[in-house]
């Protein structure tokens, strides 16, 4: 992912914001020249160690089980937004979009049986805890059918690059500008970017 340097965070804080608010990210590998993407829910279990699951019936699956150890990418994208160049104290501006994204790159290895139980309770106590004692009361049966259906993995982290293009080459004056029209834009996401722009801002050191 090309970050021109203004926009390049290397923030262990914002870094670690992002990972905990954006865990859908999209899966993306190559095999004999075909490209392929899943969209899918990802569990950080270390700082260089990504986990997650696919449909065993999936195409990308089937090709992660023929040849092991691939190399890979994981996109993962925050809010974005359109960005007028009316926001700007200078006529010579352009239009643009503001977003926050983070790329991941690494190597991918198949968990056996035993790592996919791991991965499966891993991903409910991130995303859900609660729901863990009607995890506990399902039958074995229906377990064993469902992790017959799943390939789990799990991805060592190579390189890691976290985007966040929030204006950052502009005038204070003219980030404060885009901040409230992004605060008072009827675009949800324009809110959530805006929401986003200053939780990150307290995250800078």
């Amino acid at each position: 992912m090309y970050i021109p340097k203004s926009f390049k965070s290397n923030a262990p804080a914002q870094l670690q914001w992002m990972k905990e608010q954006y865990p859908f990210g999209l899966l993306q590998s190559q095999q004999e020249g075909q490209l392929w993407a899943t969209p899918l829910p990802f569990v950080w279990s270390g700082p260089l160690l990504l986990k997650s699951h696919l449909a065993l019936a999936n195409p990308q699956a089937q090709s992660f089980l023929k040849q092991d150890k691939q190399e890979v990418l994981i996109h993962f994208q925050g809010p974005y937004a359109y960005i007028s160049p009316k926001h700007y104290q200078h006529n010579q501006n352009v239009p643009t979009w503001n977003y926050l994204a983070l790329q991941v790159h690494g190597q991918l290895s198949v968990l056996d049986q035993l790592g996919q139980k791991q991965l499966l309770e891993e991903s409910i106590l991130a995303f859900e805890p609660s729901y863990w004692p009607q995890w506990e009361q399902l039958p074995q049966k229906y377990l064993a059918a469902l992790s017959g259906e799943l390939l789990a993995f799990q991805i060592k982290v190579t390189d890691i690059d976290l985007c966040l293009k929030i204006s950052q080459n502009k005038s204070q004056a003219e980030q404060l500008t885009i901040l409230k029209t992004l605060q008072n834009s009827k675009h949800l996401m324009d809110q959530q970017l805006a929401q986003a722009i200053l939780q990150l801002q307290t995250l800078k050191d």
